[in-house]
C-alpha cells in the first residue's frame, strides 16, 4: 500500500491541485503496479480530521495488499524507483519529460497529450467526490447556459519566461494590461462560437469586474467568494483555512470541466480540469503559450 501524505508545510503551503495531482499521479501508477492508495491530508498529524475524507472517498483500487507500506507527499518522479517498470509504453512522453508535466507550456502542444490525459483519467475515475461537493456544484450548473466557455485566470505572476521560478511576466507587462488583452482574447472566442456564457475561475476581483463590464451580469458566471483585491496577489491573500480554499477550488474545476472550451495557461488547475474531463477541447491564452508556471 502507498499512503500519500500533505505536509501543508510552509508560508505558501501546496495549493489543492499541486497536492491533488500528487495523488492522480501515484493513483495511475499503482493501476499498473497494483497497489492499494490511501490518502491521508491530516497535515503530518497536526489537523484532528484528514481534509481528503471531507471531499472524497478514498481511492478504490480493489487490490490485495501484498506489498509493504510506503508513505510519500511528492510526485513519482522524485521516488523513480517505484515507477512502474513500463511506463514509456503506457505513456510515451513520460521519460522525456521524466514523468514532470506540470507547469510546461509544450506539454499542451505534444503529439501524446491526449494520451496524457486518458491516462490520468483513469486514476481519476478511481476518486468518488462526496455528495456536499457535488451538490455545490449542481448549484452553479442550474445557471449554465446550452453552450459554455470555461476560463482559468491566474494572477501574472505566477507566469515565468524561460522556465519554472524564471523571470515573471510581469517584469515586462503590468497587470492590467495583462487582464485586458485576456479580455480581449476571450471576447474574441465568445463572439467566434456563439457561447451562451462564460464561467469564470479566477481569484482576482478586479478581472472579474472586468469580464462583467464587458459580458454583463447575465454572461458571466463565478462562484461566491470574497476575492483578492491586488491584481498580482495569490490565493493565500484570501487568508481562508485549507479546508475552505480546497472546497473552492475544487468545485472550480469541477464547473470547468462541464464546459464545452476550455481557456487557460500552464496551472495545475488547467491541466487538472483537462485531465478530469479528458474530451472537452481547449485553447491556450496565446499570451501565455510560450511561459511557464509556478
Amino acid at each position: 500500500m502507498i499512503i500519500i501524505e500533505n505536509d501543508c508545510a510552509g508560508s505558501l503551503p501546496g495549493g489543492f491541485f499541486s497536492k491533488f495531482l500528487i495523488i492522480l499521479d501515484w493513483i495511475h501508477n499503482s493501476i499498473y503496479n497494483e497497489e492499494n492508495i490511501y490518502v491521508d491530508w491530516t497535515c503530518k498529524n497536526t489537523l484532528d480530521h484528514n481534509l481528503w475524507d471531507l471531499f472524497f472517498e478514498q481511492p478504490n483500487m480493489g487490490f490485495v495488499d501484498n506489498k509493504d507500506t510506503k508513505k510519500l507527499f511528492h510526485y513519482r518522479f522524485y521516488h523513480n524507483n517505484y515507477v512502474y517498470s513500463d511506463i514509456n509504453t503506457i505513456m510515451p512522453y513520460y521519460k522525456n519529460y521524466n514523468g514532470h508535466f506540470w507547469s510546461k507550456p509544450e506539454i499542451f502542444k505534444e503529439e501524446y497529450f491526449q494520451n496524457i490525459r486518458n491516462e490520468y483519467n483513469k486514476a481519476y475515475q478511481k476518486i468518488q467526490i462526496k455528495q456536499t461537493i457535488n451538490d455545490n456544484v449542481s448549484k452553479y450548473l442550474s445557471k449554465f447556459g446550452k453552450k459554455n466557455l470555461g476560463v482559468t485566470v491566474r494572477i501574472p505572476l505566477h507566469y515565468t519566461y524561460n522556465k519554472p521560478e524564471g523571470e515573471p511576466i510581469s517584469n515586462r507587462i503590468s497587470p492590467d494590461e495583462y487582464y485586458k488583452i485576456i479580455l480581449n482574447e476571450i471576447d474574441d472566442e465568445f463572439k467566434r462560437n456563439n457561447y451562451d456564457k462564460i464561467f469564470v475561475a479566477c481569484d482576482v476581483k478586479y478581472f472579474i469586474d472586468l469580464m462583467v463590464t464587458k459580458f454583463g451580469e447575465e454572461k458571466v458566471l463565478f462562484t461566491d467568494y470574497k476575492r483578492v483585491e491586488s491584481l498580482n496577489s495569490d490565493w493565500v491573500d484570501k487568508k481562508l483555512t485549507l479546508k475552505e480554499e480546497y472546497f473552492l477550488i475544487l468545485t472550480d474545476s469541477l464547473l470547468l470541466s462541464k464546459c464545452d472550451y476550455i481557456m487557460g495557461g500552464s496551472s495545475n488547475i488547467f491541466i487538472g480540469t483537462l485531465f478530469i474531463n479528458n474530451n472537452v477541447d481547449f485553447k491556450v491564452f496565446d499570451t501565455l503559450k510560450t511561459v511557464y508556471g509556478c
